[in-house]
């Protein structure tokens, strides 16, 4: 029998189901996902239920046991905080009109509480800016709609702390791009 991923990939707080076969000699196979026992062996990185659906808790990596009649199959997990993954207008970014908001992707949902001026502001010349943070439907997407306008030549620097801004379920950010939250 196989599992059919042997090294999963997510960001904190996501999940996914594993899926395992029992393959016969013959070449024919039959789904035994809700017979099989599973287990992780370090729980501070993921979880795994009685269905196999595993939940990334916390970065790094573990392996998670999948046995079924005496068989034993392995499936590494590796987990990784979530962080920045997309800004617009980007670093550089030319013709941007002083009415422009700016939008920030994260790779995966935020806890919505943790959004705060605190954590993601906007600052020219040393002066904050004011600024409403609106949070998108999925809590992924992050939009800073500048109250007056931005200084109209000028370099606007964007702040996201990731000590203070956290994904879902309470878990800190990656916000300097190391893979690790902080």
């Amino acid at each position: 029998w196989t599992s059919t991923s042997t090294q999963v990939s997510l960001p904190v707080g996501e999940s996914v189901a594993l899926n395992v076969r029992e393959r016969f000699s013959n070449g024919s196979s039959v789904e035994v996902t809700d017979t099989a026992a599973y287990a992780s062996l370090d729980v501070s990185v993921a979880t795994v239920d009685a269905a196999g659906v595993v939940t990334a808790v916390g970065p790094g990596v573990t392996t998670v046991e999948v046995t079924l009649d005496g068989f034993l199959a392995l499936v590494q997990v590796g987990v990784t905080a979530t962080g920045l993954v997309q800004t617009s207008p980007v670093q550089g970014e030319g013709d941007v009109a002083t009415t422009r908001e700016t939008i920030l992707r994260f790779s995966s949902p935020l806890e919505v509480a943790s959004i705060t001026s605190d954590a993601i502001y906007a600052e020219f010349a040393g002066e904050r800016l004011p600024m409403n943070l609106h949070v998108g439907r999925n809590a992924d997407v992050v939009t800073l709609f500048y109250t007056d306008g931005l200084p109209a030549s000028s370099r606007v620097r964007v702040t996201v702390d990731g000590g203070l801004l956290q994904a879902a379920g309470g878990a800190g950010i990656d916000g300097d791009g190391d893979g690790l939250p902080g």
